[in-house]
């Protein structure tokens, strides 16, 4: 994945609590409210600090995790780097089950269909469901 997307450590952040009112306008932290008397609990001076903090914590225990695999930059990070427990006492990468779970996709086979004799029945379903956000990209 290029990017992956987490709100909840953010609204954590923020003060949210989960009271599962954010589509009612009921929000009791006044995070996800327009009513005044309930907005009136988000102070938004503190929360701004506490997700600014949060946010550099992310980002630094991002950073940590990419150096202890040995990379230097996030774009680094592959398949064999990621693992999957496989048993009670086996683990196994990403990279060691491409063959198995991931087919490799060449680079270029997705832009026309001069590719599809690399491609597997599912990447070729994909391209023909998609094709016109993969044209866009080139």
């Amino acid at each position: 994945a290029d990017l992956c997307n987490s709100a909840r450590g953010m609204m954590f952040s923020l003060g949210c609590i989960q009271a599962l009112k954010c589509n009612s306008n009921k929000c009791p932290t006044g995070i996800t409210t327009q009513d005044p008397n309930l907005e009136s609990a988000l102070n938004v001076g503190v929360k701004s600090l506490r997700v600014a903090n949060f946010h550099a914590a992310t980002i630094q225990a991002a950073c940590e995790i990419i150096a202890a695999a040995g990379c230097r930059k996030s774009a680094d990070i592959g398949p064999q780097h990621l693992m999957r427990r496989e048993s009670g006492i086996h683990v196994k990468s990403y990279g060691d089950m491409h063959n198995e779970y991931f087919k490799h996709i060449p680079s270029g086979s997705l832009v026309d269909e001069r590719g599809f004799s690399e491609l597997s029945e599912t990447h070729i379903f994909w391209w023909k469901a998609g094709r016109e956000l993969y044209k866009s990209t080139v």
